[in-house]
């Protein structure tokens, strides 16, 4: 049976010292979450410091609220999947879905 996905998309929340004081937090309050899949979602401005904030924590994944279809170009404010793998992204919301 596959996992469960509990995520988190916290929208236009959050700016960098905020995502990384809650990271520091729900790390300490989440304990063993291994019976599912927990993904959070912060702005785009925010997932470098959340990855950082995460360290070596594995019972947390990253998620992008947005991704373009393109891999590069003149898209101004998009953002393409190599973007977000470089920032070890592994879930992109869609905007059905949220």
């Amino acid at each position: 049976m596959r996992k469960k996905i509990v995520a988190a998309n916290w929208k236009m929340n959050m700016l960098q010292a905020e995502a990384a004081e809650f990271v520091k937090d729900l790390l300490l309050e989440i304990g063993d979450m291994s019976a599912v899949e927990v993904v959070i979602v912060p702005p785009f401005t925010a997932i470098a410091k959340v990855v950082d904030s995460l360290g070596k924590a594995q019972n947390i994944k990253v998620g992008a609220q947005n991704m373009y279809w393109e891999h590069s170009g003149a898209f101004t404010g998009e953002i393409s999947a190599p973007m977000l793998r470089d920032l070890f992204v592994r879930y992109v919301a869609t905007p059905d879905v949220w």
